[in-house]
């Protein structure tokens, strides 16, 4: 077996997540609690990512980790959401070239959420994964399905926000794996400096509980934690973080008897990573009050304290859908008098 270096820092990567709200880590993205839609609403919310990251581990078979994938919600019922995410995971190293992928790793997963309260949300989740070999045989499928419940609960504290979600679920059907029941937690912290700068700090842990009589091993517990500095841009947002992973379940898709040495995929990490932009979340609800005159003239009237500007706005339910053929024009004449 081959020894990981447990503690060093890897070389900077680029990588970039458009249109996200959603946090920026090696791995894919941690779910956080979305806002209610005014009313219900196809389509709502949809994000994308992508992170490349070298690693820091003494195995020709492992030297880059990247994701790629999104996730959206279909529909958004006000109380709750009905979403679809989809991550494909390519593992890369050197083995039989520079930039050899030996690996790729599908995860599609739907989820319908309850929304508890306006920072809690409450999901039921069917989670697929299939693993694959590169360039390589394999003459049998390697693949399980989760069903489980996830919570996911955000907190304020002034400017500060702290996103944490625990997660488990039951290995209902597996192929090929010993895993018997699969749990998760996460723990998301930012910190925002300024408009475009901020800091942030992310743990995670994860145990797999496993049929022991099959690869004669126990319960595989794994964990992370980074820190970094989130830049926004007008777009999207780049994270700059360093750190430090444990164990992860399985590091190679036929060959999970060693997974307590060879699951480091990334056992230290320093890597660029882009995320959506934090101004992609949907903008709070309005509360406004509308009363009749009896002239019959419809107010419609919103107090907003956070400027203190008055603001008036006269429309008239009459224009250009009045207007006659041959004599049109004159409605956004009168609009400019």
């Amino acid at each position: 077996m081959q020894n990981i270096r447990n503690a060093a820092l890897q070389a900077c990567l680029a990588s970039f997540i458009l249109l996200s709200a959603t946090p920026a880590v090696a791995q894919s993205p941690q779910p956080v609690v979305a806002p209610a839609a005014a009313g219900p609403e196809f389509l709502s919310r949809y994000d994308f990512h992508m992170a490349a990251t070298a690693l820091a581990i003494d195995d020709e078979r492992f030297s880059w980790d990247s994701h790629f994938g999104g996730s959206f919600d279909v529909i958004d019922y006000v109380v709750g959401r009905l979403a679809v995410r989809a991550d494909y995971e390519a593992v890369l190293g050197d083995e039989l070239r520079p930039f050899d992928p030996n690996q790729g790793m599908y995860t599609l997963e739907g989820s319908f959420s309850a929304r508890l309260r306006d920072s809690t949300e409450l999901v039921g989740i069917f989670h697929h994964v299939s693993r694959h070999l590169s360039d390589r045989p394999k003459s049998f499928a390697i693949a399980w399905n989760e069903i489980g419940a996830r919570i996911v609960h955000r907190v304020s504290v002034g400017t500060t926000t702290i996103d944490a979600d625990l997660e488990g679920g039951r290995a209902v059907q597996h192929s090929s794996i010993d895993y018997r029941w699969l749990g998760e937690a996460h723990v998301l912290i930012r910190q925002p400096i300024n408009d475009r700068l901020g800091v942030f700090a992310l743990g995670s842990g994860q145990m797999i509980g496993v049929d022991e009589a099959v690869n004669h091993r126990g319960t595989q517990v794994g964990g992370l934690v980074e820190a970094g500095v989130r830049i926004a841009g007008r777009g999207a947002v780049l994270e700059v973080f360093a750190g430090f992973e444990g164990s992860r379940g399985s590091a190679y898709s036929v060959d999970n008897r060693t997974m307590k040495v060879r699951s480091f995929l990334a056992a230290t990490a320093f890597a660029c990573t882009a995320a959506a932009a934090a101004a992609a979340v949907r903008p709070p609800k309005l509360q406004y009050e509308m009363t009749t005159l009896p002239n019959g003239l419809t107010v419609v009237f919103e107090e907003d304290h956070s400027t203190p500007i008055v603001h008036l706005q006269l429309w008239y339910h009459v224009g250009s859908k009045n207007e006659k053929p041959g004599r049109t024009g004159f409605a956004h004449l009168f609009e400019h008098l």
